[in-house]
Formats: C-alpha cells, structure tokens, sequence
C-alpha cells in the first residue's frame, strides 16, 4: 500500500501495511467543503472483509517479509499521527476511532481551507521516508470549483513492489466522496456518480485499476 495514495492516507495505510496484505478492504476517503471553504475530511480504513483471516496475520511475526506490528504498535503510530495532525495551523477537531474487533479505523479533522488541508498532507507525510517522496497537493478549490489531484508514479523502487504483492490488491476497493454546499454543474471524470440532490459526487474503484491505469481519480468539479 505504500503506492497508491500520495497524502494522509499513506500514513494510516502505512501503520497497518502488513494487515493490509490480506487483500480484502476498503478505504474511504470523504470531503465535506463548505461554502466559506472550510471544511471536514474523514479517512477510513475498512478491513472487516477479512478480520478472522487477520486475526491469523496478527499472531505471526512477518508476512511476505514484512514484519507484522502488535496491536500497541499500530495505536502509537496512529495516536502519533494525531498528534502531529492537531499541531498543524488550519486543522481542528481532530479525532481517532479504532476498533480492533472489526478491524475499522477512522481519522478526521475540520480544516480552514484546501490549502491547510494539503500543508497538513504534506506535513504528515514529510515524517515517513518513504511517504515524503511521493508528495503531491492532493486537492484545489476555488469559489466555484474544486479538483482532485492524481498523479501515477512509478512504484516498482518501493521494498517489497512486485506483481504477486500487486495482485494482492485485487479486492482492495477505494471510495471518495466529496460533498458541497453548493450544486454541481460538470465534472471531468465522468467516472464520479452525482447524487440526487446534485450536491456530492462518489467514485469508486478497485486499488488494482488505480495501480494500472485504468482508472484516476484526477477530477475537476464546477459548482454553482
């Protein structure tokens, strides 16, 4: 997972990377933007597809040569995150849940704008070696515009990046969803669904297609 998505979530993905191995999950990503453009961002990271098989993966030392953290491992690293995500300027409210039964951990903060959303990305991601390489501005919003951001890179210099672990991902399902407050006139990826009432957008695709190309995430929504 240390290949797919270059902001926060690569340090929640990175925490439980060896978990992640046992291919079945999904992450979510949600934005709400306001009308100000302030806003509130959640991360979500869904492996309840696979706890029993995880609760197996948690009992050995490594898995395909990566070791396998215990439990207080991954909470220090995530309540580390935190941390570092509270002291950012422009993020508030920023709260951690785990839930270690169904294997679901979620990471959320209100931002005052995109540009302190992204400086947090950057600054989050600056504090992994292997993050910090692969840093873009993940998004850009304007009075009546908002983009995602996506850039495909080259992954294959990552420890571990082969196409055994690739096809791991092929039932890793990644989601966004991105809400305003004002309507949607157009976007440019018409792989992103409107809703009924025309004021959020959702995309939805396996880790697999992202990997290889065959679908981005790069949109541009107008709003009005």
């Amino acid at each position: 997972m240390k290949s797919i998505l270059k902001n926060i979530k690569y340090l929640l993905l990175f925490t439980s990377f060896p978990l992640l191995l046992s291919g079945c999950f999904d992450f979510v990503e949600e934005i709400h933007l306001n009308e100000d453009g302030t806003g509130t961002v959640k991360y979500k990271l869904n492996l309840s597809k696979s706890k029993t098989k995880l609760g197996s993966i948690m009992l050995l030392d490594s898995i395909k040569g990566f070791a396998v953290p215990d439990e207080d491992a991954l909470h220090q690293k995530l309540t580390h995150l935190k941390s570092h995500l509270t002291e950012q300027q422009g993020l508030r409210n920023v709260q951690l849940e785990e839930n270690w039964d169904d294997f679901i951990f979620e990471i959320s903060f209100d931002f005052d704008s995109v540009a302190a959303l992204n400086g947090g990305f950057e600054s989050a991601m600056s504090k992994d070696e292997h993050a910090k390489a692969f840093f873009f501005a993940p998004f850009k919003a304007s009075e009546d515009r908002f983009e995602r951001n996506y850039i495909h890179q080259d992954y294959s210099v990552l420890k571990g990046w082969d196409d055994n672990f690739i096809e791991v991902l092929e039932n890793a399902t990644f989601i966004a969803v991105y809400r305003f407050d004002k309507n949607v006139v157009s976007q440019s990826n018409s792989n992103y669904l409107l809703s009924k009432n025309g004021k959020a957008v959702l995309f939805k695709s396996s880790f697999l297609d992202l990997i290889k190309k065959k679908s981005t995430l790069l949109n541009t929504i107008t709003l009005k």
